[in-house]
C-alpha cells in the first residue's frame, strides 16, 4: 500500500498489507485505511492508521474476504465474504 500527495506526486508512506491484490476503503475522516486481499484464501481485514502506517486492528474470518467498505458514518466497516455473507464490524 502506498500513500501519495495528490498535489506534488510525492510518495508519503508505503507498507505491506497483504501478499496479493488488495481492496481498500478509506475512512470518511481520512484517518484509517481498511484492506483485504480479494484473491486467494486470505481471511482477514487489516486496518491501518494513515498517518503512521501502523496496523491498529485485524478482523479474521472463516472464509475469504471479497470486498470492503467503510460506512458513511465511519463507525462501521462492512465486508463481503466468500461464504456469501456480509459482515458489519465496529470501526
Amino acid at each position: 500500500v502506498a500513500i501519495w500527495n495528490s498535489r506534488t506526486g510525492e510518495q508519503l508512506r508505503t507498507w505491506q498489507a497483504h501478499d496479493n491484490f488488495v481492496a481498500l476503503s478509506l475512512s470518511p475522516a481520512g484517518t484509517h485505511l481498511a484492506t483485504c486481499a480479494i484473491f486467494g484464501s486470505a481471511k482477514e481485514v487489516l486496518v491501518f492508521d494513515v498517518s503512521t502506517g501502523e496496523q491498529v486492528e485485524a478482523f479474521e474470518y472463516n472464509a475469504a474476504v471479497r470486498g470492503i467498505v467503510y460506512l458513511p458514518s465511519g463507525q462501521f466497516i462492512e465486508t463481503a465474504s466468500r461464504d456469501k455473507n456480509v459482515y458489519l464490524w465496529e470501526a
